[in-house]
């Protein structure tokens, strides 16, 4: 059984906020996604730019939570063909059903 010291409970709590923190951001921006927004990723010399098609910037780290949602799809819009880093994300609709 491991006994933990008060500074190994905080560096814990520290890293479970911080987890938590990036899921909640996570859920925001697929909810923004869920609403019509699409995320786009730009590429730049300082590394990936993500933002969402109103403007909001989208941290890397909560980018690629959101592009590994199983509800999110890319457009097809990468530069060469097979490439599977697409530029344009948008959340997947599920087929309405026929009346």
């Amino acid at each position: 059984m491991i006994i933990h010291t008060p500074a190994s409970l905080l560096a814990l709590n520290r890293r479970l906020a911080r987890r938590v923190g990036r899921m909640e951001k996570a859920e925001a921006v697929l909810a923004e996604m869920r609403a019509g927004t699409a995320l786009h990723l730009q590429r730049t010399k300082q590394g990936p730019c993500w933002a969402l098609s109103n403007g909001t910037p989208v941290p890397d780290s909560i980018a690629k939570l959101v592009v590994a949602s199983s509800s999110v799809v890319g457009v097809g819009d990468a530069l060469f063909e097979g490439v599977a880093s697409q530029q344009t994300y948008h959340w997947w609709k599920t087929a309405e059903p026929a009346s």
